[in-house]
């Protein structure tokens, strides 16, 4: 299940920070290699739809993290 939230922590310097779900709860941590190859690095309150995973120690994280693609808008005829 994929889940959407913002960017509220990012230490460049070692790669991860922490989202914030949209739906609320728990912060999610969010390595730099959930991203995929190639991807520019994100920055705070950036969009991110992202699945969440348990780590070694049980705790949450992101997993296969991505930017949600723009919808562009239909004009009108």
């Amino acid at each position: 299940m994929r889940f959407e939230g913002k960017l509220k922590s990012w230490h460049d310097d070692r790669g991860f920070g922490f989202i914030e779900p949209t739906l609320g709860g728990q912060e999610i941590f969010v390595h730099i290699k959930s991203f995929p190859p190639g991807t520019k690095r994100p920055s705070v309150g950036q969009v991110i739809t992202f699945e969440v995973a348990l780590n070694s120690q049980g705790k949450k994280q992101a997993i296969n993290s991505q930017y949600p693609v723009k919808q562009r808008k239909a004009r009108a005829p």
